[in-house]
């Protein structure tokens, strides 16, 4: 199982480059890649069959919410942990 393939999907390319900077400082991670919209999501799901996918709950800018994006990973992905991140922020 090591070292582990993870993939980051957020719709804001700053925040990808961030976790991959850090994500790839680590020795028990082989490959971290990212993608910023539903297609690349796509591609490297299959390309890359991640071990581990890191995604925002608040993609405005992608062609499918990410519920249904979770919901298709879990069903055609079932080995593949989703951790569900976000920056979103309400005031109370």
């Amino acid at each position: 199982m090591l070292p582990i393939k993870i993939l980051a999907l957020d719709d804001q390319p700053f925040y990808i480059n961030g976790m991959l900077t850090y994500l790839q400082q680590w020795t028990l991670v082989g490959k971290a890649t990212g993608c910023t919209n539903y297609d690349e999501l796509l591609h490297q799901l299959k390309e890359d069959e991640p071990d581990i996918v890191f995604m925002e709950l608040n993609l405005r800018t992608c062609r499918h919410d990410s519920f249904s994006i979770l919901r298709y990973i879990s069903n055609r992905y079932k080995n593949v942990l989703v951790a569900v991140l976000s920056r979103y922020n309400t005031p109370e």
